[in-house]
């Protein structure tokens, strides 16, 4: 099966099975695999061509730049096989990332090489184990994920902090004596913490000792103007105050909660990660082990003006009831998050312009009906490929896991049939007198174990098929929208009836753009990112 003269490939990876196990860093225990699999090649007598350490490796191959690189040279057919200390080290990810890795093998008939076994992805029985093997790697990151959070959730509970960094104003101290951190005040940055509870209740004091009211864009300016430094930027943002604000953390309080992972389409098809709003398990809040930096009455002063700001602002724009451009509410700032302002045209700008309205931020803006037609232009690719998602890599993915899943299911039956067939032989073989009470109930309670694995495993498979087609669905009920929204937007002068249209497929587009145009254009040097209308709830596992 090994060729002597081809060319193989180590790839690296610390799990979380090692972090648990080990008390090493990521270079030491890469280190250790590189020896074993150094020698496994030396038994096998083959050599090794290029080594791919994934040192900060992340649970999704989006987040692994090794074996995004590994995945493209198998796919150019530059490898007879790759080495790996176990076959989980491949993808541990949900079944999406799994299928890249195991179509990629199998189409280009790259051998998968452990220091046990070699594993030839076209033999229907290794491609077999290899597809287990994912699953039940799967499984079992799972079940380590959730065992992790439920610690991190018992640990918010105790008051101790979880998380690797501690919020503005704070710095992380081990406890002593047992497992965990503690916050402890920073007073440098505390100050600051101070300074934003007090200006934004209060107002930020004048020279004749006067109080002027302010918003979190005004502080921001402010604290940068003092040459208060926030801690990983140069320059504070409202965003970062507004972060601030709602922490009760600056109360003495501890809080946890998870946050979702949201598939995102760009206009070219490709998929981004994003996180959501939305908490996976609901928000722990505890009295920490930590000191507050303010008082509660300072720190609920501040909700009560942020709730009666959001109160007015929705008031606001529920009484306009007219809409001047068709991508109000939907465009939005990449680098501050905030939605973009629509300015009509006069002595600055011959043509109406949209831009990011937030004083300092770099990103520039742009002429209005350059934006529209881009977007809308994404939006008719979409169409006239029949849509983005049924075309995309993503949904032909999708597609070969569900009918992956319903073979799975078929097969889990058969299984189930076959062992019903035993059970009625031992009973038989009982009755009968061939086996005495003691056999009968060791080899049947054998079975019955079997026959319980077996209807688990149908039972998560049915789940797992029951949400990707939930999915599916989602993505095909969005298609007649797409087309209409392209045959038709064109043909629209009503402003309000264009937005109400792009809100019932697009939830919302990141803009950027870092370079003035240059004069007589082009004017389109910018980049969009579109987010589409499809609830990914749950990520594909």
């Amino acid at each position: 099966m090994l060729n002597k003269n081809g060319n193989y490939v180590v790839y690296l990876r610390k799990s979380r099975k090692d972090t648990e196990l080990e008390n090493k860093t990521d270079e030491e225990t890469l280190a250790r695999h590189e020896r074993i699999l150094k020698e496994s090649a030396n038994r096998y007598g083959i050599g090794i061509s290029k080594i791919y350490r994934e040192v900060k490796s992340g649970d999704s191959i989006a987040a692994r730049p090794q074996m995004q690189r590994l995945l493209s040279e198998i796919s150019e057919g530059l490898w007879d096989g790759v080495m790996v200390v176990e076959i989980e080290r491949l993808a541990r990810g949900d079944s999406i990332d799994q299928g890249i890795v195991s179509r990629a093998l199998q189409e280009t008939g790259t051998l998968i090489i452990t220091p046990g076994k070699v594993y030839d992805p076209k033999d229907e029985a290794d491609e077999e184990f290899f597809e287990f093997s994912l699953f039940m790697s799967r499984r079992e990151y799972k079940t380590i994920k959730r065992r992790m959070n439920r610690g991190r959730i018992a640990a918010s509970k105790e008051g101790k902090y979880c998380a690797n960094r501690p919020p503005y104003g704070y710095d992380r101290e081990k406890i002593q004596g047992e497992k965990g951190y503690k916050l402890v005040i920073n007073e440098r940055e505390a100050e600051g913490v101070r300074k934003i509870f007090d200006w934004y209740v209060n107002g930020i004091e004048l020279d004749d000792g006067s109080r002027q009211q302010a918003g979190t864009t005004i502080i921001a300016e402010k604290l940068t103007e003092l040459g208060i430094k926030p801690r990983c930027k140069e320059k504070w943002s409202y965003s970062t105050v507004s972060g601030i604000l709602k922490n009760p953390v600056y109360i003495g309080k501890i809080t946890w909660a998870g946050r979702k992972k949201v598939r995102s389409v760009k206009p070219d098809g490709s998929l981004i990660m994003r996180s959501g709003h939305e908490n996976d398990t609901g928000i722990v809040l505890s009295s920490g082990l930590h000191d507050p930096i303010i008082s509660d009455q300072l720190y609920f002063a501040a909700q009560e003006k942020m709730e009666k700001y959001r109160e007015e602002n929705k008031k606001r724009i529920q009484s306009s009831d007219t809409i001047s451009n068709s991508l109000s509410g939907i465009v939005r700032c990449k680098f501050c998050g905030k939605n973009l302002f629509y300015r009509k045209s006069g002595k600055k700008s011959p043509r109406d312009s949209m831009i990011c309205a937030t004083k300092g931020c770099e990103n520039i803006g742009c002429y209005y009906d350059d934006l529209e037609e881009k977007i809308v232009k994404s939006i008719e690719i979409w169409a006239k490929n029949k849509t983005i998602f049924l075309n995309s890599e993503y949904s032909k993915r999708l597609s070969e896991r569900i009918l992956f899943l319903k073979k799975a299911i078929k097969k889990s039956d058969q299984n189930i049939f076959s062992i019903n067939g035993q059970l009625e032989k031992i009973f038989e073989s009982y009755e009968k007198g061939i086996y005495d009470e003691e056999t009968f109930l060791v080899r049947s309670s054998s079975v019955k174990a079997k026959k319980e694995n077996e209807e688990k495993s149908i039972n998560k498979l049915k789940e797992e098929l029951k949400e990707l087609q939930r999915i599916e669905r989602k993505e095909s009920n969005i298609i007649p929208k797409i087309q209409t929204l392209a045959e038709s937007y064109e043909k629209i002068d009503d402003p309000a009836q264009k937005n109400r249209m792009l809100k019932e497929i697009i939830d919302h587009v990141d803009y950027v753009k870092t370079e003035k145009s240059k004069r007589g254009g082009p004017h389109d040097n910018f980049e969009i990112t579109i987010y589409p209308k499809i609830d990914y709830e749950n990520d594909i596992n």
